[in-house]
């Protein structure tokens, strides 16, 4: 388009003093209005890329859960809910969300499966369930019945977790997966979301717990935490459709 307008000045350069400067006119309206545009796009791009929707700690505490076999339906169920819950996740303003990924097995053991990862696309998400998927995970998970439970740690190093986040967040929450469940009283700014792993829980204080029996339990339950998270309404107080599931949203506070 700037070299069409150049081309036009040099054809009309004879039409005299106001014809030229009518063409310079056209000419530097069409430049400022390119730079005006690519200045834009540039400080949109910036502005997504500095935030996202949502910062979402997946927290495991592996020793609380029952055998390996269940070990292994809580990563499943995580894989599963990244990879149909994209739409979900890109649903929000920045259209972007922040997810990580840890385990905790005894008191100071923690693996960082997923390291922060941001999902702004079906293939951001593909991305982040492989890398739960396709973890060396180093260790047999058949003497877990034989470590010290790991909740309050799971809790804690989450919530610093997400001070950690590289990115700013509208929301910032913890889903903890566990398979025995500890009252919870720690001041913090976040939401804590907790899945009872095969039990019924509800801890003192209000704390309403979801309960997973399967991968899809857990999509159904992560699905109403972005639900509430990223979409807002609070639709993570609808009524599940699943009989097994519960959900609802703890707000922890000072």
């Amino acid at each position: 388009m700037v070299i069409g307008a150049a081309t036009m000045f040099r054809k009309h350069a004879n039409f005299g003093d106001f014809s030229r400067s009518v063409l310079i006119l056209v000419a530097a309206m069409l430049l400022g209005s390119l730079s005006f545009g690519s200045g834009r796009a540039a400080a949109e791009k910036m502005e997504r890329s500095d935030r996202v929707d949502v910062a979402i700690v997946f927290a495991v505490d592996r020793s609380s859960l029952l055998d390996s076999d269940t070990v292994q339906m809580v990563r499943a169920g995580h894989v599963a809910a990244l990879r149909s819950l994209h739409d979900v996740m890109t649903s929000g303003p920045n259209q972007c969300v922040a997810v990580t990924y840890r385990e905790w097995s005894r008191t100071q053991k923690e693996d960082v499966v997923l390291p922060w990862s941001r999902i702004c696309s079906e293939t951001d998400a593909d991305a982040a369930a492989r890398a739960i998927a396709l973890n060396d995970y180093g260790r047999s998970d058949s003497d877990l019945s034989h470590e010290r439970r790991s909740f309050p740690l799971s809790i804690d190093a989450a919530l610093a977790e997400l001070k950690a986040a590289p990115w700013g967040s509208n929301r910032r929450i913890v889903n903890i997966s566990a398979g025995d469940i500890v009252d919870i009283i720690r001041p913090s700014a976040a939401t804590t979301n907790i899945i009872a792993v095969q039990n019924d829980f509800v801890g003192r204080g209000g704390n309403v717990i979801a309960t997973a029996s399967s991968s899809p339990d857990y999509i159904a339950a992560i699905e109403r935490t972005l639900m509430f998270d990223v979409g807002g309404d609070r639709a993570f107080f609808m009524k599940p459709e699943e009989q097994s599931i519960r959900t609802a949203k703890t707000d922890i506070v000072p």
